[in-house]
């Protein structure tokens, strides 16, 4: 199959009813780029550019497919991404993410909240249409997404790197292959005989904390960043992983605490005030 052949065509103008594509995305540059690349190819174009409406705004307006910003202001992609899977009318809607970064952690953690597909801005249009031509297609077959975290069991908080229990829950969270897992279990291990040794190493335990995070081993997450914390409390940007952890533990009121004490060093960090205003919001009702 040559090259040319994945690049998706334009939709025939005798189609009745062309793909409704949803753009989640803050910029108004982004949006009008998308949006001719894809009405020139036969598709309709939804765009969304406040986070905090577009729920609301996909539910009004069911769209086959949605483009999704990582970084936003209120709400980020990942928080988005777990809310749309976590509403029923939605959660078979296959979602692209879009970031101006190109980090592994970052298409990480996109597979980890759900997404199908992971691109980095500037997007070309013929790479575009290649990928939501792939996606629609795959969005014919219902069993086509993974499990949802939520129905993840909670790993036991005994700090260990056993590989057996963790190896089908990161292989179905994150879409880690078999030695980006091995990879990782053994940085895990030689981090844990590393600190038998140097139980002062605050660096040491911030290391296995983001290691057992990415093999869903959140309880051991959350007490290596704990440790790092309490080893190196001006390091105060270990209350906003430990909110976010915490979050995902359905921890809530240990989540309103880091955040808060994150937000008294940076008080100007609009996700942190929107996960915030959210949980406390949920708390009361």
């Amino acid at each position: 199959m040559s090259p040319a052949s994945l690049i998706a065509k334009p939709i025939p103008q005798n189609q009745v009813a062309a793909p409704l594509i949803a753009c989640i995305d803050d910029s108004r540059t982004v949006q009008r780029q998308i949006s001719l690349t894809l009405t020139a190819a036969g598709y309709k174009v939804l765009p969304i550019m406040s986070p905090t409406q577009a729920k609301a705004q996909l539910l009004a307006t069911p769209p086959a497919l949605i483009l999704l910003d990582i970084v936003m202001p209120e709400v980020d992609g990942y928080e988005l991404c777990r809310q749309i899977h976590r509403t029923p009318a939605l959660a078979e809607i296959p979602i692209l993410m879009l970031t101006a970064v190109d980090h592994p952690i970052f298409r990480i953690r996109a597979r980890g909240v759900g997404a199908e597909d992971f691109l980095c801005k500037p997007i070309a249009p013929d790479t575009l249409l290649a990928h939501l031509e792939k996606l629609l297609h795959l969005g014919q077959f219902p069993t086509r997404r993974p499990p949802m975290r939520q129905n993840f069991a909670i790993p036991s908080p005994t700090p260990t790197l056993d590989p057996k229990p963790y190896w089908d829950l990161a292989s179905q969270r994150l879409g880690l292959s078999n030695r980006q897992r091995q990879t990782l279990i053994t940085t895990g291990q030689k981090l844990e005989r590393a600190l038998m040794n140097q139980p002062q190493r605050a660096d040491l335990w911030e290391k296995l904390g983001m290691v057992s995070y990415l093999l869903n081993h959140l309880t051991l997450a959350v007490l290596s960043l704990n440790n790092a914390l309490k080893l190196m409390p001006e390091n105060h940007y270990h209350h906003r992983n430990l909110g976010w952890l915490a979050e995902e533990l359905r921890e809530i009121e240990s989540a309103i605490q880091h955040y808060q004490a994150w937000l008294g060093v940076v008080p100007d960090d609009v996700y942190v005030q929107g996960r915030l205003k959210l949980i406390q919001e949920s708390v009361q009702a």
